[in-house]
């Protein structure tokens, strides 16, 4: 994705933030059809996790919701090669992270957190990874 070349960390830091704005959509769709028809997701969720996301239907919403803002503050960012646009997105990013561990606490009993777990935060890195480069190269533009 980026080799830290200017237009190589503009393109990998608009396709990062639009798989991760997929991403935040797909998880919200998922969300209200777990909260909507739980009878869709029996096969694959227990009760305890079903009632976990519904408890903390709200707060999901909402920080998703912020979470797209961020993304388009991205990558306006990039676009501009704003580089305080880019850190807000980076702020977001740890608040999102500390709010899904706090989240996915609760659903750790229930299932296998820890893959999931190792998922999100090989995901994080690499858009670290990409802002970081993003941010090294903004400074001499």
């Amino acid at each position: 994705l980026s080799c830290c070349y200017c237009c190589d960390s503009k393109r990998a830091t608009l396709i990062v933030t639009v798989i991760d704005m997929l991403l935040a959509i797909i998880i919200m769709i998922m969300l209200t059809i777990s909260r909507t028809d739980p009878k869709l997701v029996t096969d694959e969720l227990n009760q305890e996790e079903i009632n976990h996301i519904q408890k903390y239907y709200v707060l999901s919403m909402v920080s998703q919701g912020i979470g797209l803002g961020f993304n388009i503050a991205t990558i306006v960012g990039a676009l501009l090669y704003n580089r305080r646009l880019i850190i807000l997105g980076i702020v977001w990013t740890i608040i999102g992270v500390v709010l899904t561990f706090i989240y996915g606490a609760g659903l750790a009993r229930a299932t296998d957190y820890p893959i999931s777990a190792f998922l999100m935060f090989a995901w994080v890195s690499l858009n670290f990874y990409v802002w970081y480069c993003y941010l090294l190269l903004s400074v001499y533009l």
